[in-house]
């Protein structure tokens, strides 16, 4: 079958985090960790595929979509991307951001379907027993109970190239759908308050984000996430630890199950 290449339009990212003193997008820390200035939070980043998620599988993928991206290098503000996908059937598509450098900066995949995008079976791999040895796999954190608004989407699609787009979801309530990747944002307090307390660089970093969509996730409504730890380990200087987690609205019914990757630096 003959494969089809979209390209996205080139556009800079905004760093919305650029003012939190202590993390990776923190023009200081980021330099002390090498990095050339504060990076973009990788929920923006990955945002900016969404544009042409949209155009290859319309508003089907928001109710039931899948999505799994990893961050290869960091995105500045004030370097352009452009997402690229690369159609191979009718049902998923493989994904890059480049920067305009030509720099990979991420890869993925999306389709649609019901099956989860992850394999448990590469679980427990990378030396889950000596990075944070005071977490068991498993653990469980406090529910997060949250709600997505307006003011979030235009956010996290500022420099996305389709706030336009959602603005005018947000004016039919049938089709008032919130960004699905949103839920990276409320799912990553946890995690951040969890690992004060792991001999590790506070200032983590995202490194991958997985998804699938059960039902279409609403602007507004409120969640519960329900979430645990399914895979810790050790990467080139770093530590990273993997969470599972579920988007449940009041009646209890599961919108979406996501997996995130978090990694820190890991000095000793």
């Amino acid at each position: 079958m003959r494969t089809n290449i979209i390209n996205g339009n080139w556009r800079l990212l905004p760093n919305h985090a650029e003012d939190e003193k202590g993390t990776i997008h923190d023009n200081f820390k980021a330099i002390k960790r090498g990095f050339r200035r504060g990076i973009v939070g990788g929920p923006t980043v990955a945002q900016a595929i969404f544009p042409t998620l949209r155009k290859i599988f319309g508003g089907k993928w928001l109710e039931n979509g899948w999505l799994s991206v990893k961050f290869i290098s960091p995105v500045y503000d004030d370097e352009e991307i452009q997402e690229i996908a690369e159609i191979t059937n009718k049902n998923s598509i493989k994904l890059q951001i480049l920067t305009k450098g030509n720099r990979l900066a991420l890869i993925g995949n999306a389709g649609i379907g019901n099956s989860p995008p992850w394999n448990i079976n590469k679980d427990l791999q990378k030396g889950a027993d000596k990075a944070f040895p005071d977490i068991k796999i498993g653990f469980r954190f406090d529910d997060v109970k949250f709600t997505i608004s307006e003011e979030d989407v235009v956010l996290i699609c500022e420099g996305a190239d389709d706030s336009e787009i959602w603005l005018k979801n947000l004016n039919t309530l049938s089709k008032a759908y919130a960004p699905p990747i949103t839920v990276f944002n409320p799912a990553t307090k946890p995690v951040q308050n969890l690992v004060l307390s792991h001999p590790v660089d506070h200032a983590g970093m995202n490194a991958e984000f997985e998804l699938l969509i059960h039902k279409p996730f609403i602007i507004d409504r409120k969640y519960t996430i329900k979430m645990k730890i399914v895979d810790k380990g050790i990467g080139l200087k770093t530590w990273f630890w993997t969470t599972q987690f579920g988007v449940l609205d009041n009646q209890n019914n599961l919108i979406i199950t996501a997996r995130q990757k978090c990694k820190w630096f890991y000095d000793n």
